[in-house]
This record gives C-alpha cells, structure tokens and sequence, in this order.
C-alpha cells in the first residue's frame, strides 16, 4: 500500500532575534522546529512518504543576522532531504518583508501565475535550489489542493473533485469569531474580513485549512444554506507568536493536521495535538507593563495636545479630558488639593525608607 501524508503548517514567524517582551523567543521557535522534524521521522518510520504545506508567514521579518539566516536555510535543506516535496502559500509577511528575507532564498521559481500577477522586478526568488515550492493548485488522485495566497483571488473548486483549501487571509465566520471572544477572552483582529456567511469564498471546498488569523483556533463545520454543502473548517492559529496577547494559558494548543492518502485516494485527516509553552515561561510581564504604561502617556500627550475646551473654567476643562482616566484624574485632584501631589509623597517615602534601612 502506498502510504502519503501531506503535514499542514501553519505561520510559523521564524525570527533572528529575541523579542523585548519575552524571555527566549528563539528557543520558543526552536521548540515548534523540533515538533515539525520528530512528527516527520514519526510518519516515515510507519511507511509514510511526507510532504509539507506551509500556510505562509514562515519569517517574521527581515533578518539582520547571517548566522540565524543560514540555520532557518538548514531546517529546510534537511526538510527537503527528508520530506518528498515542500509546498507553501504566500502570506503578507512575506510579501510585507521582501528585503533580507531568508524565505525568498528557499527557491529559484514560483509556479503560481496567482502570486507571478503581483510579483514587481525587483521582488523575485533569489535561491539556487528549489527547496520549496509555490504552486496554485496541486493534484493528488482524487484530491485537488489549492494554494490561496494572500493578495490573491480565491481558487475556483474543481468538479468531481474532493477540494481542501489553504488559506493565508481574512476569512472567518461571525459566529468562531463570537466563539473564540466569548469563551477564550480573545480580542480577535479583523481586517477587511471576508465573513463566510455573507460571501461565496468558501463555497464548494470540502476541507479549508486557515492560517493568517492568530487567534482564531479550533474545529468547526459549516453548512451552507442555499446549497446544503457542508464544509469542515479547521483554524490552525499561529505556532510562533509574536504579540504577547496571543500568549494564554486558555490558548496554548496546537495543531500540525495531516491529509492522509492510500494509492492515491483521500483517506483522513488526521490530529497532531501538542501544547506551546505558557505566559509564565515566555512573557515579560514587568516589560509588558511598562511598555503599556509608556503607551498610555504618550496617548495621554496627545489627547492634551488636541483637546478642545468645553467652557471658561480651565480646571473643568481639564477634568472632562481625564474623566476617562481615572489615574490621571486623581493626580490632578491631588495637585489642586496641595502643592505636593500623593504620587510626590510616595516617591519620598520609599527615598526616606531606603535611606534609613
């Protein structure tokens, strides 16, 4: 029997460099890698030829760093020594970060007319060998995967066909997006959504795979009402995680789905479940709160600098500006009370405590 399973991945946003808020956010990525690579040897100890399907956004950003740049190459040259083939979608980081992207040296062509359409002179591959692949559309036997890059139009569904999806966009349903808010806390970003209620895009896929929207994760299957098709959505999140609000406790697992053939006929799906690490191993809370404090006054500043008056009094002026800053509101109070503000009086305190330790 001849035995496939294409391994679905989502963004990964393999960075050269540590982030700010976080304690190690390369050995974060370096955490996923080592997943990606045991899953593979796993398949092909059982008989599996194994293949890879990106959803995009491989890279963060661009790469000021030649070592880290040559070990992402060296994941890939041994992905391709190991792996039958490599395919992947094109998302908006890679297209956002063309410049000393790394990505863009994984291949010497693109095979997409979709991704060819939008591609400028100066924003072309530059590898030497064809370690991954951008295709459009990819048929196995019964099955037809199609690549729906960002900054594309979505491919039509063949026919006769058992069609599965990749998607690096904007697409989502209001009710996962009400779902994932209400029992995740999970403040969902949307830009331009395409909203599967009210547009076609998804009509007459059987399998869609989304990358893209990071807090967007989890099973579900939609039904559509003028057709009566069913199709079995599957949000994969993001496995690196660039913003600290997509790191929570609630929020950690994740997903590597496999699409299984047997001579060439679509099988299964089947789950690779594993969680990532947790807020307390990974983020910088004190960094995290200054950083926001930082925000706050600067937006603050600016409220001020723009502020128009309400009436004559300049004190009732200035409340109304703070009556939604509760904080900035009680400071002000202070000062208008006494020639020290409470904050003053704090500061002291901990100066005199220290000096008298």
């Amino acid at each position: 029997m001849h035995k496939q399973i294409y391994l679905v991945v989502t963004d990964l946003h393999f960075s050269y460099k540590n982030k700010d808020s976080r304690f190690n956010y390369i050995a974060e990525i370096n955490f996923v890698m080592d997943k990606i690579m045991t899953l593979i040897e796993e398949y092909i100890e059982e008989g599996y030829e194994v293949y890879l399907l990106f959803l995009g956004d491989i890279i963060d950003n661009s790469f000021k760093d030649m070592q880290r740049a040559i070990v992402f190459n060296n994941y890939f040259v041994y992905f391709k020594q190991i792996c039958k083939r490599i395919y992947s979608v094109i998302g908006n980081h890679e297209m956002s970060y063309y410049k000393d992207n790394p990505f863009w040296s994984l291949m010497s062509r693109i095979d997409s007319d979709k991704v060819k359409s939008v591609l400028t002179r100066s924003w072309q591959p530059q590898g030497l060998l064809q370690l991954i692949e951008i295709p459009d559309t990819l048929e196995v036997g019964d099955t037809v995967i199609h690549f729906n890059h960002h900054a594309t139009p979505v491919s039509t569904p063949v026919e006769g066909k058992i069609n599965i999806g990749l998607f690096h966009k904007d697409i989502v349903s209001k009710a996962i997006v009400a779902d994932m808010t209400q029992n995740l806390g999970l403040d969902i970003f949307e830009s331009n959504p395409s909203y599967i209620e009210s547009s076609p895009v998804i009509s007459g896929y059987d399998y869609c795979f989304m990358g893209h929207l990071h807090k967007v994760y989890g099973h579900w299957q939609y039904e559509n009402e003028k057709t009566g098709k069913t199709t079995d959505l599957r949000y994969l999140a993001s496995l690196g995680r660039p913003n600290h609000s997509e790191v929570q406790d609630n929020f950690l697992e994740r997903n590597i789905p496999g699409i299984v053939f047997e001579d060439d006929k679509f099988k299964e799906i089947v789950d690779n479940k594993f969680n990532l690490y947790s807020r307390g191993e990974t983020v910088k809370e004190d960094v995290i709160e200054y950083k926001q404090a930082k925000y706050q006054e600067v937006k603050t500043r600016r409220e001020l600098k723009n502020y128009v008056a309400f009436n004559d009094d300049p004190i009732e002026n200035i409340k109304t500006v703070f009556s939604d800053n509760y904080e900035m509101l009680a400071l002000f109070e202070s000062c208008l009370k006494t020639n020290v503000s409470e904050r003053e009086i704090d500061v002291q305190n901990k100066v005199f405590d220290i000096l008298n330790s």
